[in-house]
């Protein structure tokens, strides 16, 4: 890391800062403020922020790594399944939010089925964003510790306690014009890479498209063609679906129930359509991000698909299983000032954007659904701090998290693991639970609270036990786009097997 580079990445982190300050600065002091933006955040910086927030440090390092080790953007067809879950939401669900006028998604539940489901679903979406945001700052401190040093614990407390500066003090509408930021810094750090790996090669991007063109490396759909196991015995077609995360069914419907979970029960997505003017203009935010989320994820792929070239034109044999450090490991040693210093601006972004935004959602859940309502005599401004007490105790438990998990990979993690499929995976171990007390919420006039509960503890442990496939079995017969569809459907069924309590309020609004 030279001075230039430096000068970059402080550059990033100055305007992220001035923004964040500027925002506060102009925000009332009040917890609507505070959790909600006064629902009058412009659709654009929603979007941006979506955008910024979907787009974490996984993206940013394992999004190329995956295409490197397929040998394909089969990473797409995810996509596909995706958008027409936004559409579904949008339409539906979204408007809906707005017009219960909830705080937290959970509240609806609340509404829905007592306050006891309530505050279990709540304590279930904290459970496992902690699982899956520990895991996304522990990949951009590794990356960020092997390109400039100085350790991956202390890269996490430094992110850790940047993000808490600015979530903490000026609340969601801080977050989200920071992330607009962080989304553009994101960009440009991937653009600089694919450049530096245009540089590097022989004859430019020219020569990687042709190599691309001729080892059919941007192959976007995957029918996977079963193959002989070690007894002889071929796989027939329907285990082949099951086992293979990148198969056209197993990837569009994996994409179509992953996005139903996270942006219709995570509070960590869902809080910024709540943001927005109304419910037509958050849900026109949610579809424009997928389709806004598909050429940014093709600019990333480019990159693992570079890699790929560039190693081939130099000799170097493609490992089976590619480290999950090729990013960082060119980053390091073949990018120059000050590009280096703005793909490490740009992977700092990618880590703050999905940070900051966890630190909220968590916090805002932690305040309105689990702990005690505050008495009415209380002023606003009061319930306001103590969001930001929630909230910062969120950020210390998310750097406790990350350094658990960063202990745990120095010490017993596989070093081929990807962590991309982790970071994915570690919250459909609970998103099923959650999509299935949701979707008996919505779609029918059945369930109560003790049902949800029920319904939620049964889901989650069907879903620990699919994460938990390779240490249980040796094998992963079912690969994880499949675990919110099913740990989904067995909550669903458990919930409506309880008959309806709460009849004045079975019927969405």
């Amino acid at each position: 890391m030279t001075p230039l580079d430096w000068t970059m990445v402080g550059l990033y982190g100055a305007v992220a800062l001035a923004i964040g300050i500027w925002i506060t600065r102009r925000s009332s002091s009040g917890a609507n403020e505070f959790l909600l933006g006064g629902r009058r955040v412009p659709t654009a910086a929603v979007l941006f922020s979506l955008v910024a927030t979907e787009l974490s440090a996984a993206t940013f390092v394992g999004v190329p790594s995956g295409a490197y080790g397929a040998v394909a953007w089969t990473y797409l067809q995810f996509g596909i399944g995706s958008i027409l879950a936004r559409v579904v939401l949008a339409i539906w669900v979204i408007p809906l939010y707005h017009r219960r006028r909830v705080r937290t998604v959970y509240e609806f539940i609340g509404s829905r089925f007592g306050e006891g489901a309530r505050r279990a679903t709540a304590i279930t979406f904290l459970i496992g964003r902690w699982l899956a945001s520990s895991v996304r700052l522990f990949i951009a401190a590794e990356a960020f510790s092997l390109v400039i040093g100085g350790g991956v614990d202390r890269a996490i407390i430094g992110c850790g306690v940047i993000a808490a500066l600015y979530s903490v003090s000026g609340g969601i509408r801080a977050v989200i014009w920071t992330d607009a930021w962080q989304g553009a810094v994101l960009l440009a750090g991937a653009i600089a890479l694919l450049a530096a790996i245009a540089e590097a090669a022989p004859d430019g991007l020219g020569s990687i498209f042709e190599w691309a063109r001729s080892h059919d490396a941007t192959r976007v759909f995957s029918f996977g063609a079963a193959t002989a196991g070690a007894t002889g015995d071929t796989p027939s077609w329907l285990a082949t679906i099951f086992a293979s995360s990148s198969h056209i069914v197993t990837a569009v419907l994996g994409g179509f129930f992953l996005t139903l979970a996270t942006h219709s029960t995570d509070h960590d997505m869902v809080q910024r359509l709540l943001t927005a003017k109304s419910g037509r203009s958050g849900g026109r935010a949610l579809i424009l991000s997928g389709f806004v989320n598909v050429p940014v994820v093709v600019l990333f792929l480019a990159i693992g698909t570079g890699f790929l070239a560039l190693d081939d034109f130099a000799g170097v044999t493609r490992s089976a299983e590619p480290s999950r450090h090729v990013v960082a490991h060119f980053v390091k040693e073949t990018m120059a000032a000050p590009w280096r210093g703005v793909v490490i601006a740009g992977l700092f972004a990618a880590a703050m954007s999905s940070l900051d935004s966890a630190i909220c959602a968590m916090g805002a859940t932690w305040s309105v659904d689990v702990c005690p309502p505050m008495r009415q005599s209380e002023p606003e401004t009061r319930e306001a701090w103590r969001e930001r007490r929630n909230a910062l105790g969120v950020a210390v438990a998310l750097i406790v998290g990350s350094l658990g998990f960063a202990s745990y990979d120095r010490h017993f993690a596989d070093p081929s693991l990807s962590l991309v499929e982790v970071a994915l995976s570690a919250m459909t171990v609970v998103s099923g639970a959650l999509l299935g007390v949701f979707g008996a919420g919505f779609l029918t006039r059945r369930g109560s609270s003790r049902g949800a509960v029920i319904g939620l503890l049964s889901g989650s442990v069907i879903g620990a036990g699919l994460f938990s496939q390779k240490l249980l079995l040796g094998t992963v017969p079912i690969s994880w786009p499949w675990w919110i569809p099913i740990s989904g459907a067995i909550t669903f069924f458990v919930v409506c097997s309880f008959r309806g309590e709460h009849q004045a309020s079975q019927v969405p609004a």
